[in-house]
């Protein structure tokens, strides 16, 4: 899983998921991460670019060999366009395949695969921290209320109330100048112990309120690049004149599906949360649909093949040579 985690005491009576007979972890979500970084941020540990490059699974040479295929496979498509020739639907499928490949590669270069264990948060602070994050909306009243009573600096919270409201407590007091945002709750902050390789709750991380963040960019540009390379089958050979209208009509869902699902998501964060959430359902499953249907397609037309379509593209035109 990686990521970051609290290693908190059972007996401290805040825990769930054990991973040693005296402790149990808590691995933070990427609310949880970035409101630790916005408000404590001098309790996260700091890695070293090698401890990180070092859990690579993954060398440069097989990235770039990759690489290498998946513009040898683009090229060639792009010659059998530059001469006219036929590109097969599952060609074409392939190529915006190749696409959301070579981005990724592009910006996942450095970054470490199969990270199994998580960065732990160590030190005095980290359990006041974690009980802050596990506060609900309640205890986080409770505890801002005894943290803004005690006055004079370096002096601690009554010990005598709650022992996860004195921890928050004693959490807020160390907040950084001018962030009063509450935290996003233990659901949130922490990844839930049966789905342990997703996120507890996203949904409002996709796209905050009360602006449209940059986070969501990638979210409409990602089917773009996914569904425009489709529109090259646009006037393909296909079995029925029904799955061409069928393909084209999919081909705009895929491209366009991220611009309603962006809108949805603000729409349920901003407004009314049911609306938004039945709207990012019924998107979602309309992306499944129409790009499950451009691959099905892609195969069933391998039986219709034009003839053209198994000629291959010359290349001695594009090499340099003396006539």
């Amino acid at each position: 899983m990686g990521g970051f985690a609290f290693d908190i005491p059972i007996k401290s009576g805040i825990s769930e998921t054990s991973t040693t007979p005296s402790t149990r972890r808590y691995v933070l979500t990427t609310q949880g991460f970035l409101y630790i970084m916005q408000n404590f941020p001098d309790i996260i540990p700091d890695n070293s670019e090698e401890s990180i490059t070092d859990r690579s699974e993954s060398s440069p040479l097989s990235k770039a060999l990759l690489i290498v295929q998946v513009g040898w496979f683009c090229a060639n498509c792009l010659a059998r366009l530059n001469q006219h020739l036929p590109l097969s639907l599952l060609e074409v499928s392939t190529v915006a395949h190749s696409f959301c490949t070579l981005l990724t590669y592009f910006i996942l270069w450095s970054k470490p695969q199969n990270i199994a264990e998580a960065t732990p948060i160590n030190g005095p602070r980290a359990r006041e921290v974690h009980a802050l994050l596990m506060c609900t909306e309640k205890e986080y009243s409770s505890a801002l209320k005894m943290a803004s009573r005690v006055v004079p600096e370096g002096s601690r919270v009554p010990t005598d109330s709650n022992e996860q409201i004195v921890l928050a407590a004693n959490a807020l007091r160390h907040r950084l100048p001018g962030q009063d945002a509450p935290p996003p709750g233990g659901d949130s902050s922490f990844h839930i112990p049966f789905w342990s390789s997703s996120p507890g709750s996203s949904y409002c991380y996709l796209c905050p309120p009360n602006a449209f963040h940059y986070q969501a960019i990638p979210l409409v540009i990602a089917p773009m690049l996914y569904g425009l390379p489709h529109f090259l089958g646009w006037s393909e050979l296909f079995p029925s004149s029904l799955e061409c209208q069928l393909w084209r009509v999919s081909a705009f869902v895929a491209t366009l599906s991220g611009v309603p699902f962006v809108y949805l998501v603000t729409l349920g964060n901003q407004s009314n949360r049911t609306i938004g959430m039945i709207g990012v359902g019924l998107t979602s499953i309309m992306y499944i649909v129409a790009s499950g249907f451009l691959l099905g397609e892609s195969l069933r037309q391998l039986f219709y093949l034009d003839p053209a379509t198994y000629q291959l593209a010359s290349w001695s035109n594009y090499w340099p040579h003396f006539s």
